[in-house]
């Protein structure tokens, strides 16, 4: 460990209960060690209990404080811990210790991993018998990246999906307004309003629509993306929304246009009104 400078893990397997349904992964890591995981209410992990992520406590019902049971594999002992709290992790699913609270439970550390900040380790490192394998953290991030790469496809229709909505729905909106009112407008041309006054009736409209519809759209957009994005929830891996405000200037930068040109299309229609047949009475 001092050619590395890293810090040791031990990864070993465990049943869980109560309403565990198979056994799941314990990482019981040592002092300092560059594992970067926080609490669903940011707190840092801490001595004195049994940290369970996300996915399990969901699919177990498992709750901050609960007592729950614990045997670990190659181990005749049974642990009985509390759950001092729940991480927000992505994969893998899985149960955390801190060594301390380890070894006061009457049980040996057993490193199965050493975790360096190091980018590059010596050949005597590499080739040394008690390593089986060197992991890198740019292979990681790869890998995590080819599995979110899998579903950009699916993420791109809905995406595709969601621009054209919002187009038809907008222009049918500004459509069945017009043919709504356009005796309306008729008679306000017939009163002295010109066209293009008309025209900027309809703009101030479509932009008062348009602000309604975006203070209403964005917090029921990221409820909807936090509801979606858990369909492809599995019982290793939580997905979880990431919206940035390049994404949500995007959005809106799509909703602006495709309001505005709206406005172009039926400024079309607004200069082919006939005022005679608008204004007839309905027979």
């Amino acid at each position: 460990m001092q050619e590395t400078d890293g810090k040791p893990i031990e990864t070993i397997t465990t049943s869980l209960q109560p309403r565990g349904e198979f056994d799941r992964s314990l990482t019981i890591l040592s002092k300092n060690a560059p594992v970067h995981l926080t609490t669903t209410s940011h707190q840092q992990l801490q001595n004195g209990g049994v940290y369970v992520t996300e996915g399990i406590a969901q699919t177990a019902h498992l709750h901050r404080n609960e007592l729950v049971t614990l045997k670990p594999s190659l181990s005749s002992k049974t642990l009985k811990l509390k759950i001092k709290g729940i991480v927000k992790s992505n994969a893998p699913q899985g149960l955390y210790l801190t060594r301390s609270t380890w070894e006061k439970q009457g049980m040996t550390f057993l490193p199965t991993s050493i975790l360096t900040q190091r980018s590059r380790l010596s050949d005597s490192v590499k080739n040394s018998p008690a390593v089986s394998h060197v992991v890198s953290l740019t292979e990681q991030r790869q890998n995590a990246k080819a599995m979110v790469a899998n579903l950009n496809s699916i993420f791109l229709m809905v995406q595709v999906f969601g621009i054209l909505l919002t187009i038809v729905i907008l222009y049918n909106l500004g459509s069945l307004s017009f043919t709504e009112r356009s005796r309306s407008y008729a008679t306000l041309e017939i009163l002295g309003f010109s066209r293009r006054k008309i025209r900027n009736l309809t703009i101030v409209e479509t932009l008062m629509i348009t602000t309604v519809g975006w203070l209403l759209g964005v917090p029921f957009g990221e409820w909807f993306l936090a509801r979606y994005v858990t369909t492809f929830n599995t019982s290793q891996l939580i997905y979880y929304p990431f919206l940035t405000k390049f994404s949500l200037v995007s959005a809106s930068l799509i909703v602006i246009v495709a309001a505005f040109s709206t406005v172009l299309l039926l400024g079309r229609r607004l200069r082919r009104l006939d005022l005679i047949a608008a204004t007839k009475g309905v027979e």
